[in-house]
């Protein structure tokens, strides 16, 4: 039998430093409420395995405004100035991996 849990829970259940894979294009497919509980659990030291870090304030733009995510690994960086600008001063790590 399959277990219900509430989405507060289930992200409670996440330590920080978790790795974290999402799916989704630009944050279209996406977990949007996933994502804002992460934020507003503020979890710490994640990384995130994804095709892209969206943009400021959408999909997992939104991990990166809130300086949750210590390591990206993704394709393309390039629609979010934040996550660029956090990678040159040395906050967050990220690996680019070619499509």
């Amino acid at each position: 039998m399959s277990k219900v849990r509430k989405l507060e829970d289930a992200v409670a259940a996440i330590p920080d430093g978790a790795v974290l894979m999402i799916g989704g294009f630009m944050a279209v497919g996406t977990p949007p409420r996933l994502i804002d509980e992460l934020v507003r659990q503020g979890k710490r030291d994640l990384t995130v395995i994804a095709n892209d870090t969206a943009r400021p304030g959408v999909g997992i733009g939104k991990l990166i405004d809130a300086k949750l995510v210590r390591r990206v690994v993704a394709s393309h960086i390039g629609t979010n100035p934040e996550t660029q600008r956090q990678m040159i001063a040395g906050e967050t790590e990220v690996e680019l991996v070619p499509q």
